[in-house]
């Protein structure tokens, strides 16, 4: 395990052009906080590149990431390290807040726009996304056909429930799960 600070991840990526403009919006005492965050690089995750733990304030980094690609999700997870700070200091309800718009709504966009990266909600790095050996279930849209497989069982990958919403034969068809193995 790496434990480092965000000013420190700053510093050694060369990231202070991006970060500037969020941070000179912020007061001096949530700058000092936020430059204070632990940096974790631990996650030995399969597929997840990144986190922002809000219960701990610190970000984690998996440790298997490609050099040139921690930056990317370094701004990514301090934008989601900024909503928490945003909302905890503006609002008494942060966590009602957070849910309903700080994972990847208009306020962490609008944070990762600032640092002049793509607000995209999931990276596009194939070597972390290969799964193949590890997916167990297979989900079938009763209604479409759509088909989602999952590492886990429960559909994870489709919220709420597991009802298929966006199909387009109606309303929240059911998945037929399966076993892979």
């Amino acid at each position: 395990m790496v434990k480092t600070t965000v000013a420190a991840v700053i510093d050694r990526f060369s990231l202070g052009e991006n970060t500037n403009k969020v941070f000179s919006t912020l007061n001096s005492d949530v700058l000092q906080d936020v430059l204070n965050i632990p940096v974790l690089f631990t996650i030995n995750s399969v597929s997840r590149a990144g986190m922002y733990h809000s219960g701990h304030k610190t970000i984690h980094i998996n440790q298997r990431l490609k050099y040139e690609h921690v930056p990317e999700t370094f701004l990514h997870e301090l934008a989601h390290g900024l909503c928490y700070f945003d909302f905890s200091n503006k609002h008494w309800r942060a966590p009602i807040e957070l849910k309903r718009d700080g994972h990847h709504g208009r306020i962490w966009r609008r944070y990762m726009v600032q640092m002049g990266q793509e607000p995209d909600r999931c990276h596009k790095y194939a070597y972390l996304r290969d799964e193949s050996d590890r997916l167990r279930w297979q989900y079938i849209c009763s209604g479409c056909g759509a088909e989602f497989k999952s590492v886990r069982r429960g559909i994870k990958i489709i919220r709420p429930s597991v009802y298929h919403w966006p199909c387009p034969n109606g309303k929240g068809n059911r998945f037929i799960e399966k076993s892979l193995h």
